[in-house]
């Protein structure tokens, strides 16, 4: 099976038209931006449905143009990280708009980045505007994340530690909610379930 992205001049711009073909036929085709096709390479990598093969693919831009290409499932990297304020009794938590509970804040690591600490650095400026330092490695795990459930592709996060922040705490990028929450409310609150077995690591390997 192959993929292949045809750029074409529009009168509102570069179009890609992607064409599936198998044994020689072409079938499913469908319209899209440059934008959205830098948006796929980035960050989903998917084919928004367009004819999946689980085991092996390629794209490819006709005209000789750049080809990518993948074999097999794929594993990303995330990150989470527990903020704690500085004398390790609050733990900052962050509720994403139509999600029922609060989870730990974090997202996926950038290719920009030179260490997973880095990155969870990053993702508390980007959903809190806190600036937290030093962040500590408790442990790393597979997650449930529902994104990924029916494909053949995972996910697994790093957690780490912080104590103590800089500004004033202010939900932003997906992040709808956050909010401090005593030590002991937060042993015992609803998690979104990804986000419980990490808490549970949490206690087994962090002393507070």
């Amino acid at each position: 099976m192959k993929i292949e992205i045809q750029t074409i001049e529009t009168g509102f711009g570069t179009d890609c038209l992607w064409r599936c073909r198998q044994n020689g036929q072409y079938h499913h085709q469908v319209m899209m931006s440059d934008s959205k096709l830098l948006r796929y390479h980035k960050l989903t990598r998917k084919h928004f449905g367009i004819c999946w093969y689980p085991n092996f693919y390629y794209l490819q831009r006709r005209n000789d143009m750049k080809t990518l290409e993948y074999t097999g499932p794929r594993c990303d990297q995330a990150v989470d990280i527990v903020i704690f304020n500085s004398d390790k009794t609050q733990v900052l938590l962050g509720r994403k708009k139509h999600q029922p509970n609060f989870r730990f804040i974090g997202g996926f690591s950038s290719v920009d980045s030179d260490s997973l600490e880095e990155d969870a650095v990053r993702e508390v400026l980007e959903e809190t505007h806190l600036i937290v330092s030093n962040p500590m490695y408790v442990g790393s795990r597979k997650v449930d994340d529902p994104r990924y459930h029916g494909t053949i592709h995972a996910i697994k996060t790093c957690l780490f530690v912080t104590v103590g922040t800089i500004g004033t705490p202010k939900a932003d990028d997906d992040i709808y909610e956050v909010g401090w929450f005593p030590v002991e409310q937060f042993r015992q609150m609803e998690l979104m379930p990804e986000h419980t077995k990490l808490r549970d690591m949490l206690f087994e390997r962090y002393e507070f």
